[in-house]
């Protein structure tokens, strides 16, 4: 019995690999998807892969924009939330993905990429006071009658900082736990969360900078007790919305898609702010996701992203090409060697340069100028 069982599973791991195979090659999908569905295709560990075979996918996708609810639901799409102007986030079968990426009105798709926090000081080298003091504008601004959002990691919704100036009042007013799939209004319910991630406060950090409203009284130290805190935010008044996000762009996306419904359905503006960064894509406004944030921004509606906190980590690059012939390497470092597999790839990003071969090599690869890298070589030939 334990024989057929073993045979069963073993059939079915062929099958979905097969699958996976089929559209880690479809153009439709980024170039990153592919390596990554390709890295999991030649990934020595089978029992890992066969454990993930039920597994459901979400992406971005960019659909024409008369794309209806029926064309998803039709292609496998088992739940997915509408963007704007033809951009979705989906959850889908890796076994339907196949079928879906073949449908004429998917025009492009992207796995989930997982973004790293970021946050730098803020109040302390601003001027936010006179902003909140009116001084010199017509009225103060103080985040009154505002919606202000959050997706991020580690809240902690009991913090006084997010409590009226009195410390009477949660100031909360919907809490996403998106690890956990728990969406909050009662305000007992949210306090009873308590967290998202209790392993993380960066959430709590820049939610406090932002919108922190607690005026009270505070201990400094154990000898040291202030009547009013100094160290408020800058929208003191607002009403906030938090997302405890997985930090995968789809459910970053999902997060800021849920605070604007929320202002909405009480008739407020809205500011979401996403400390958050990643070094995927060009960073020119170009990728599926920035196309899907202006996708959803409008009157009323406003996204504030962190600068980021990776310029010293060198992860960009750039050369002047002075003619066709001028070579270009690009090195790809896998968690695990692959063996040898020549594939080719197109190189969009120089559109003059003709196609290029890539060899992922376990050993020192035999591409002229490639030195000793244990990765991918991408040739211009």
């Amino acid at each position: 019995m334990n024989r057929i069982y073993i045979y069963v599973m073993l059939f079915s791991g062929i099958l979905f690999l097969n699958s996976m195979t089929c559209f880690a090659a479809n153009e439709k999908l980024s170039a990153s998807s592919r390596q990554t569905l390709d890295q999991l295709i030649r990934s020595d560990n089978r029992l890992e892969k066969l454990s993930r075979q039920d597994k459901d996918l979400r992406l971005l996708v960019q659909c024409d924009e008369h794309t209806t609810e029926n064309d998803l639901l039709e292609c496998g799409v088992l739940s997915y939330v509408s963007l704007g102007n033809g951009f979705y986030t989906i959850c889908i079968s890796p076994s339907e993905l196949s079928r879906f990426l073949d449908s004429d009105f998917v025009k492009r798709a992207e796995l989930p990429r997982k973004a790293s926090l970021s946050l730098d000081e803020a109040r302390t080298e601003t001027d936010v006071v006179l902003v909140q003091n009116g001084e010199s504008l017509s009225s103060p601004y103080t985040g009154k009658n505002v919606v202000l959002g959050f997706v991020d990691s580690g809240f902690d919704v009991t913090h006084p900082a997010f409590r009226s100036s009195d410390n009477e009042t949660l100031r909360i007013a919907r809490f996403w736990n998106q690890i956990d799939n728990k969406l909050l209004s009662d305000k007992e319910n949210i306090l009873a969360e308590g967290t998202d991630n209790e392993e993380q406060a960066h959430g709590t950090h820049v939610a406090g900078i932002a919108g922190g409203g607690y005026f009270g009284t505070i201990a400094t130290s154990e000898s040291t007790t202030l009547d009013k805190n100094p160290y408020y935010g800058v929208a003191y008044d607002a009403n906030l919305v938090m997302v405890g996000s997985t930090l995968e762009d789809t459910d970053i996306l999902n997060g800021i898609k849920y605070v604007f419904n929320y202002a909405d359905s009480i008739d407020k503006p809205a500011v979401v702010n996403i400390s958050l960064n990643t070094s995927y894509g060009p960073h020119d406004g170009t990728s599926l996701f920035d196309q899907a944030i202006d996708a959803m921004l409008g009157k009323g509606k406003i996204l504030v992203g962190s600068i980021g906190n990776d310029a010293k980590n060198k992860t960009h690059a750039s050369m002047e090409l002075s003619n066709a012939e001028t070579p270009v390497l690009t090195f790809f470092k896998p968690s695990k060697p692959y063996g040898v597999v020549p594939r080719t790839v197109r190189t969009n990003r120089f559109p003059s340069l003709p196609t290029s071969t890539i060899r992922k090599a376990e050993k020192s690869p035999t591409i002229p100028n490639c030195g000793t890298t244990r990765g991918a070589c991408i040739e211009s030939p």
